[in-house]
């Protein structure tokens, strides 16, 4: 649910491109897949870390990773914003 209204948020609002919304909709479409049913809402930060190792295993190149974990980090800081969450456990 959340991911649908932040990739609305990144066109309309943070006026990205259609291709930085469509990579950011599939890295989080990955963090998905990763969670497993639990709630990023409730991830700690080592849980984060072994998302990072999690991507790091399936040999992403350098620069994939990179824009995974920017992603992440925009994700977050969009819960934040809409007071979703308190923390950012990707910062």
């Amino acid at each position: 649910p959340y991911v649908v209204s932040f990739i609305e948020y990144l066109r309309t609002e943070a006026h990205l491109s259609d291709n930085t919304v469509a990579a950011y909709r599939r890295d989080l479409r990955k963090f998905y897949e990763w969670l497993a049913g639990r709630k990023p809402t409730k991830l700690s930060v080592q849980e984060l870390s072994d998302y990072a190792k999690w991507l790091h295993a399936k040999k992403l190149a350098p620069a994939s990773l990179a824009r995974h974990l920017i992603s992440l980090k925009l994700f977050y800081r969009y819960l934040q914003l809409e007071s979703i969450t308190v923390d950012n456990p990707a910062e």
